[in-house]
């Protein structure tokens, strides 16, 4: 009796460490702001239920695919947003889910996002973006 005792004492144990070891071993992953000018991350932010919404009603409202034969401005900001939970998306260009999100926002152009699929292919949209959220959501100028 006391080693069946013993042997459950040791199983709840290991099933408490284990979850603790892995959250422990997996760092947070933050909101990145590049600056393309100066070529380094200017700063990070904490994600939070706003910035995650903003990014789930980006992807919603996607209404194309990226034309310009470069999609990476030589100014400006890229944010790389990673989204907890992944947001499923379902439209005629992907379908999956998605859990990180880059906003491309030029100096002189309209903002569009860069999205990875289950294969890790990238894909470069533009949205519906008749306010500004990505300038005034990361204080950006």
């Amino acid at each position: 009796m006391k080693k069946q005792k013993a042997a459950v004492l040791l199983c709840f144990l290991i099933a408490i460490a284990i979850p603790m070891y892995t959250s422990a071993a997996s760092p947070a992953k933050n909101v990145e702001i590049f600056n393309i000018n100066k070529r380094e991350v200017t700063r990070t932010i904490t994600p939070n239920e706003k910035i995650q919404k903003e990014s789930e009603k980006m992807i919603q409202q996607i209404t194309g695919v990226y034309k310009k034969l470069d999609p990476l401005p030589k100014t400006g900001y890229m944010v790389k947003i990673p989204l907890e939970p992944s947001v499923p998306v379902d439209n005629q260009w992907l379908n999956g889910y998605i859990d990180e999100l880059i906003i491309i926002i030029p100096n002189e152009q309209s903002s569009h996002i860069l999205v990875f699929d289950d294969e890790n292919n990238p894909h470069f949209f533009t949205y519906k973006n008749d306010q500004q959220p990505p300038m005034e959501l990361f204080n950006l100028k």
